[in-house]
Parts: structure tokens; sequence; C-alpha cells
């Protein structure tokens, strides 16, 4: 049962309750579960700021007045407010936006 340990309130630096976390962060579930997550929030990043992910991506083929409306864009800093029961899992999802969008745009997560 995926998080066994803390549905019984137990000890989060109980060795089994962290071996089964870090199995779990480690899983295809978990990979997943995530894509999932950032996917989602890069759509909505871009939504909001009226750009595409295409865009971000491929920033050096657009015209110069597009270069600069999505720089632009990309200048002012976006807040992710995570929650989570657990701070590796919390920590692990951080570490994924900052190393895959950071380039973007400047991310302050909380």
């Amino acid at each position: 049962n995926q998080f066994e340990h803390f549905e019984h309130s137990s000890n989060i630096s109980d060795p089994e309750y962290v071996k089964e976390v870090t199995e779990w962060l480690n899983s295809t579930e978990a990979s997943n579960v995530f894509g999932a997550l950032e996917n989602k929030l890069l759509e909505h990043v871009c939504l909001t700021r009226n750009i595409t992910v295409d865009m971000l991506n491929n920033l050096a083929t657009l015209s110069i007045d597009e270069q600069t409306r999505v720089n632009k864009s990309m200048q002012d800093t976006i807040y992710v407010y995570l929650a989570a029961d657990n701070e590796q899992v919390k920590d692990y999802f951080i570490e994924i936006l900052e190393r895959n969008h950071s380039y973007h745009f400047p991310i302050n997560i909380m």
C-alpha cells in the first residue's frame, strides 16, 4: 500500500517510511505524476502569459517581435506554492521544475 506508513501516522524518520518514499520517487508512477504536473504548470504559465510552449522551446526561430514579447513575459517570476505530505516529495518536484524551467523564467517555489 503506497505510503502506508504515512497513513498510519508513523514517524517520518522511520527507515521503512523513508525507504518507501524513496522507492516511490524512483518509480515510473512518480515520473508520470510529476511529468503530468509539470506539463500542466507549463501550459498554465504559457496560457496566462499569452505564449505557447513551442515559442519557449524554439525562441531562436521566432521573429524579433515575437522574441521580444516572449522575453518580456519570461521576466515575471512564477510563484509555485506546493503542499506535500512529505518534504522529500516536495523537494523532488522542486528540483524537477528548477532543472527543467529556470532558463524559461524565474521560478520561486514555496
